[in-house]
Protein backbone atom coordinates (compact mmCIF):
# COMPACT_ATOMS: atom_id res chain seq x y z
CA UNK A 1 0.00 0.00 0.00
CA UNK A 2 1.19 3.47 -0.83
CA UNK A 3 0.55 6.35 1.54
CA UNK A 4 0.83 10.01 0.56
CA UNK A 5 2.50 12.04 3.30
CA UNK A 6 0.34 14.90 4.47
CA UNK A 7 -2.72 13.49 2.71
CA UNK A 8 -3.60 10.03 4.02
CA UNK A 9 -0.74 9.63 6.48
CA UNK A 10 0.51 12.26 8.94
CA UNK A 11 3.41 12.05 11.42
CA UNK A 12 3.28 14.26 14.51
CA UNK A 13 5.13 14.50 17.83
CA UNK A 14 3.73 12.11 20.43
CA UNK A 15 0.63 13.55 22.09
CA UNK A 16 0.37 16.66 19.89
CA UNK A 17 -3.21 15.81 18.90
CA UNK A 18 -5.74 12.99 19.11
CA UNK A 19 -7.66 13.56 15.88
CA UNK A 20 -6.52 14.10 12.30
CA UNK A 21 -8.83 13.97 9.28
CA UNK A 22 -7.68 12.55 5.96
CA UNK A 23 -7.17 15.36 3.43
CA UNK A 24 -8.64 13.15 0.72
CA UNK A 25 -11.88 11.82 2.24
CA UNK A 26 -12.15 13.72 5.56
CA UNK A 27 -12.38 10.41 7.49
CA UNK A 28 -10.82 10.26 10.96
CA UNK A 29 -7.42 8.63 10.62
CA UNK A 30 -6.29 5.82 12.89
CA UNK A 31 -3.58 6.78 15.38
CA UNK A 32 -0.62 4.64 16.39
CA UNK A 33 2.54 5.53 18.32
CA UNK A 34 5.65 4.23 16.60
CA UNK A 35 9.39 4.15 17.13
CA UNK A 36 10.54 4.24 13.53
CA UNK A 37 11.99 6.47 10.80
CA UNK A 38 9.60 9.28 9.95
CA UNK A 39 10.90 9.99 6.46
CA UNK A 40 13.25 8.79 3.73
CA UNK A 41 16.32 10.60 5.11
CA UNK A 42 15.89 9.05 8.57
CA UNK A 43 15.40 5.62 7.00
CA UNK A 44 18.62 5.91 4.95
CA UNK A 45 20.51 7.25 7.98
CA UNK A 46 19.25 4.45 10.19
CA UNK A 47 17.74 6.82 12.76
CA UNK A 48 14.32 6.52 14.36
CA UNK A 49 12.29 8.19 17.05
CA UNK A 50 8.90 7.99 18.71
CA UNK A 51 6.06 9.77 16.94
CA UNK A 52 2.34 9.43 16.37
CA UNK A 53 1.32 8.20 12.93
CA UNK A 54 -2.20 8.81 11.66
CA UNK A 55 -3.31 6.65 8.70
CA UNK A 56 -6.54 6.76 6.73
CA UNK A 57 -8.40 3.43 6.84
CA UNK A 58 -9.32 3.89 3.16
CA UNK A 59 -5.78 4.55 1.87
CA UNK A 60 -4.90 2.09 -0.86
CA UNK A 61 -8.44 1.66 -2.13
CA UNK A 62 -8.81 2.49 -5.82
CA UNK A 63 -11.39 5.26 -5.32
CA UNK A 64 -9.23 6.88 -2.61
CA UNK A 65 -6.16 6.81 -4.82
CA UNK A 66 -8.05 8.33 -7.76
CA UNK A 67 -9.48 11.09 -5.55
CA UNK A 68 -5.99 11.82 -4.14
CA UNK A 69 -4.51 12.12 -7.65
CA UNK A 70 -7.28 14.48 -8.74
CA UNK A 71 -6.94 16.69 -5.63
CA UNK A 72 -3.15 16.73 -6.09
CA UNK A 73 -3.43 17.68 -9.75
CA UNK A 74 -6.08 20.32 -8.96
CA UNK A 75 -3.56 22.03 -6.68
CA UNK A 76 -0.74 21.71 -9.21
CA UNK A 77 -2.44 23.04 -12.33
CA UNK A 78 -2.05 26.73 -13.15
CA UNK A 79 -5.59 26.69 -14.60
CA UNK A 80 -8.39 27.73 -12.25
CA UNK A 81 -11.01 26.20 -14.55
CA UNK A 82 -9.20 22.85 -14.78
CA UNK A 83 -8.46 22.85 -11.04
CA UNK A 84 -12.15 23.39 -10.27
CA UNK A 85 -13.16 20.53 -12.59
CA UNK A 86 -10.58 18.15 -11.09
CA UNK A 87 -11.69 19.02 -7.55
CA UNK A 88 -15.35 18.60 -8.53
CA UNK A 89 -14.68 15.06 -9.78
CA UNK A 90 -12.57 14.21 -6.72
CA UNK A 91 -15.38 15.32 -4.41
CA UNK A 92 -17.87 13.16 -6.35
CA UNK A 93 -15.56 10.14 -6.00
CA UNK A 94 -15.30 10.68 -2.24
CA UNK A 95 -19.07 11.02 -2.00
CA UNK A 96 -19.87 7.78 -3.89
CA UNK A 97 -16.67 5.94 -2.88
CA UNK A 98 -16.26 4.55 -6.38
CA UNK A 99 -13.83 5.25 -9.20
CA UNK A 100 -15.10 7.28 -12.12
CA UNK A 101 -12.50 5.72 -14.41
CA UNK A 102 -11.05 2.22 -14.18
CA UNK A 103 -7.29 1.81 -14.10
CA UNK A 104 -5.67 0.56 -17.29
Amino acid sequence: MTYHNGWDIVHLPVGKCDFVACRVCKTEMKKSTEDSPQNFVEAIGGSKHKHDAFRCPFAGEDWHEQAYLLFRDALATPSKWLGDKLEEEALEIVKIRKCTKERV
